[in-house]
């Protein structure tokens, strides 16, 4: 799960008053979470709410949020969270987690990392996040589309290789068209990835050269 803290707290009211939407692949229409605040325009505490809630949710709201995603995967049992938030804060959500039901929860405070190491956390809590059974993330933030593509493309790879054993003794005319269909599969993920890549890039370029508090 991505729990964006610290400065998000004055980011996320700005988002509302820039009416913006969730971020590039967030949007993914195959993805459950949807984002409609078209409904609580009208109301201005009402339409903050709903953004602080899909921005920056609450405890209560994460725990609530957690307590479905395990319905739905009954599985489940731990959580690893990619954050910035304090250990105190962090050790209070643990708490209510645990009071929920689930076993564990380990975070990027977790991760020992020496000065060296350190520049690359970022790229370690993806790794984790991309191995996940289910993977929870903000809307809002740049961090999870770049998860969500790099699970598709895990998914299909092994769904390329689970294809290769399948037709391994197949006949050259459905060997053949395996092939071609395992090509294009690789070829719509590569391209799929790297448009999220460049977003992403394009998006940080702004943020340097633009102010901080314009919308991107």
């Amino acid at each position: 799960m991505h729990l964006r803290r610290g400065d998000y707290r004055r980011h996320c009211p700005r988002l509302a008053g820039w009416h913006s939407t969730y971020n590039g692949f967030n949007q993914y229409p195959s993805l459950p979470d949807k984002f409609d605040p078209t409904p609580y325009e009208d109301d201005r505490d009402t339409h903050q709410a709903y953004y602080m809630e899909h921005c920056l949710p609450t405890v209560e709201q994460i725990v609530e949020k957690l307590r479905s995603v395990r319905a739905e995967n009954p599985g489940l049992r731990r959580v690893y969270v990619l954050t910035n938030a304090w250990g105190w804060w962090l050790n209070g959500l643990k708490s209510a987690l645990q009071k929920d039901g689930w076993e564990d929860l380990k975070s990027t405070l977790d991760i020992q990392l020496d000065a060296a190491q350190v520049h690359v956390a970022m790229a370690v809590d993806m790794a984790i996040a991309e191995k996940a059974e289910v993977f929870v993330g903000n809307g809002v933030s740049d961090l999870p589309p770049l998860i969500f593509v790099a699970l598709t493309y895990s998914f299909a790879l092994r769904a390329v290789l689970k294809f290769n054993v399948q037709y391994r003794d197949a006949s050259d005319g459905k060997r053949a068209a395996h092939i071609i269909k395992s090509i294009l599969v690789t070829i719509c993920c590569c391209i799929h990835y790297l448009l999220s890549l460049s977003q992403y890039l394009w998006r940080l370029a702004l943020l340097m050269y633009l102010d901080m508090d314009a919308p991107v």
